[in-house]
């Protein structure tokens, strides 16, 4: 997968550059690109997963609902 570096150039203050097989970039760029891509759709399945799971507990579980001071008063005067 790798090649040797093809021109080797040294620049006006000494620093030597290097050219790199271009078709190796190519090649790195869409196995980075396909890597990232992979872990997005993991985390989006991942969060969907968790929305279901929180919608499923919810149709399950009975409700639970707060008797209102409405209800209640008009409940004691009724008795009373």
């Amino acid at each position: 997968m790798w090649t040797e570096v093809k021109n080797k150039n040294v620049t006006s203050d000494g620093n030597s550059s290097e050219m790199v097989d271009p078709d190796l970039t190519l090649q790195l760029l869409h196995t980075v690109q396909r890597r990232n891509g992979a872990i997005a759709a993991t985390v989006f399945i991942a969060l969907l997963l968790a929305l279901y799971a929180v919608l499923w507990k919810c149709m399950v579980s009975p409700p639970q609902r707060k008797h209102s001071k409405l209800r209640v008063r008009v409940k004691q005067r009724t008795s009373v």
